[in-house]
């Protein structure tokens, strides 16, 4: 029964691999997001050196770490469950000899992976080239 979860993060890691255009255009639209908040920053720090004691390099930073946290954690599951129980193929779900939640839990754990190795690695280093993001060194 193990393996037949493993398989479903498998599969939830290829099905994410398969939607190509999907995955460079999260990239482009994470790296805009951060450059529209970059810039926002940019103007409400308005060349002072601080605010409220943080710096522009520090907000800048935490724009970048907090939008690509975001990727990692973000998923479509529970669209998935509201769409299942919507057309009633939840029910089906319910009958069948595995755990449903936990299920939807490895597909989202799958989703996870893909996102931290394949959209959240390459997306903090073009922001990291893009945008003067300090990471911390201690």
């Amino acid at each position: 029964m193990a393996s037949a979860y493993l398989d479903l993060i498998r599969i939830r890691f290829l099905t994410m691999l398969a939607y190509r255009v999907n995955y460079y255009s999260g990239i482009l639209i994470y790296t805009l997001s951060i450059g529209v908040y970059y810039f926002t920053w940019q103007a409400i720090y308005g060349g002072q050196g601080s605010l409220a004691g943080f710096t522009a390099g520090q907000m800048t930073t935490y724009i970048a770490v907090s939008w690509m946290a975001r990727a990692f954690y973000f998923n479509n599951l529970d669209r998935e469950i509201a769409n299942e129980i919507r057309d009633g193929s939840v029910a089906i779900q319910f009958i069948r000899p595995y755990n449903y939640l936990v299920v939807k839990m490895m597909q989202a754990f799958g989703e996870g992976i893909f996102r931290l190795l394949l959209f959240m690695t390459p997306g903090m280093i073009i922001a990291c080239l893009l945008f003067p993001v300090e990471l911390p060194t201690d």
